[in-house]
């Protein structure tokens, strides 16, 4: 979850409502043509974003103890898997074998490398001049993701329990106990989801109604802004009422 972009977020939909209040303020002489900048309709559109907001901080809140949780299971990981990976080698296998468990602990403890892709050069169509192609970056983080690291946890839990020396007498890297963490944290990985997919669908209704380029929170502000200064003038009082109010976008 991402709480810093949600918190600016919120900030843009409260100022937005302190924008509507001092456009009130300004009684009959607040008449734009833009039925779009009407109170009405600015309320309407705060009202959208603001419950959309309210939503995504109530999830938030009942995400954050299962969040916490897991990452409290997640945290011997790396550890324990580099200590499992050190038994495995410790038995005279195949090069192959000792590379394939390696390469599946790695991915389990994000250690994965992974290089810059380039997209290929495009051509803008309406300037006609190249547009320069842009790094799509890849990192180990990406792939440190907790149902990936899950899914590989089980991948190497699978390779180890087919060596039959493989029987370390510390319980908690041999088979077994590798399965019950496993088990531990696919079960953490699934009750999180069904907790974090209200977050993400009200995170995108906010967005919507904040930022669509045609009549979201974001435009609508410039564009009562620009009225705001047709009706009484730049730099007076009454308009730097509106134009104090900032907004970010976080998006």
């Amino acid at each position: 979850m991402n709480k810093v972009n949600d918190s600016g977020n919120a900030v843009n939909v409260s100022n937005f409502k302190l924008l509507i209040d001092v456009a009130s303020s300004y009684k009959l002489d607040y008449k734009p043509s833009n039925p779009a900048l009407t109170v009405a309709a600015l309320t309407a559109k705060w009202a959208t974003a603001d419950t959309s907001q309210s939503l995504i901080n109530a999830a938030n809140e009942k995400a954050t103890p299962l969040i916490h949780n897991r990452e409290a299971l997640f945290a011997p990981l790396n550890k324990l898997i580099t200590r499992s990976l050190n038994s495995f080698n410790s038995i005279q296998t195949l090069p192959t074998t000792n590379d394939s468990a390696k390469s599946i602990a790695d991915s389990i403890r994000g250690n994965s490398k992974y290089f810059p892709k380039v997209v290929p050069v495009k051509i803008d169509p309406v300037t006609k001049l190249v547009i320069p192609p842009d790094t799509i970056v890849h990192n180990s983080t990406s792939h440190q993701s907790f149902v990936m690291r899950v899914d590989s946890l089980d991948k190497y839990i699978q390779l180890v329990k087919q060596e039959p020396l493989y029987v370390p007498a510390e319980l908690d890297i041999a088979v077994d106990g590798l399965i019950t963490l496993y088990t531990s944290l696919k079960a953490a990985n699934q009750g999180i989801g069904a907790v974090l997919t209200p977050v993400d669908n009200a995170r995108i209704n906010r967005n919507e109604a904040l930022y669509n380029t045609t009549d979201g929170i974001f435009e609508l502000q410039k564009l009562v802004k620009n009225y705001v200064i047709s009706l009484y003038g730049a730099g007076t009082d009454k308009t730097k009422m509106v134009t104090k109010i900032k907004f970010t976008k976080h998006y």
